[in-house]
């Protein structure tokens, strides 16, 4: 796959690199050569902190870090945890985007949910140019306002430091080691 190239002999940090996306996105670089970082809460490192962000990513010194972290799943696991949920997401995104610009990361991939595009549109149907066209759904409003945010902060850094982020809005996804429990689960 030609365009895996552009990975090659790369270092590469994927937050969120156990997780459901994440560890496809792993197992898919994995095939080429560069070196793929993983960082676990387990061991220790906890994205809401700038600190541990900005240690971390200056210690393996990526070219490119690959968003994947967050704290999510179902319209039931949101239910009464909106607050934690909004401020988990806000300083995970911009702890890491921020560390990222500070320590010269060259290109940061930031995976942001498709629930960030307005949830009442007049034909329910969405078009990219609808992304800043309404209210977030209800259900959904805190993770996904704190996701819209992130693309709001990548830009922000673009215009004030010339700092490359692109922020990729996925649809709703489910599949192989996606977790399935009744409190979590997106399908």
């Amino acid at each position: 796959m030609d365009y895996l190239n552009f990975f090659k002999n790369k270092k590469i940090v994927i937050t969120g690199g156990n997780g459901f996306f994440g560890s496809h996105i792993a197992d898919k670089l994995q095939e080429i050569t560069c070196k793929v970082y993983i960082p676990r809460t387990k061991d220790g490192i906890d994205f809401r902190r700038y600190d541990d962000c900005y240690s971390y990513l200056k210690k393996i010194k990526p070219d490119i870090v690959i968003n994947c972290a967050a704290n999510q799943g179902g319209i039931g696991y949101h239910s009464g945890k909106q607050a934690d949920l909004f401020m988990d997401n806000m300083q995970m995104g911009n702890y890491l985007m921020q560390a990222a610009q500070k320590t010269g990361v060259k290109k940061f991939v930031n995976i942001v949910a498709g629930c960030s595009y307005p949830g009442y549109l007049k034909d329910n149907v969405l078009n990219e140019e609808d992304y800043w066209n309404g209210w977030i759904h209800d259900s959904i409003f805190s993770y996904g306002f704190s996701r819209k945010a992130s693309v709001v902060y990548g830009l922000a850094l673009k215009k004030q430091y010339n700092f490359n982020s692109i922020h990729l809005i996925m649809a709703n996804m489910f599949g192989p080691r996606e977790h399935f429990n009744p409190e979590q689960s997106k399908a």
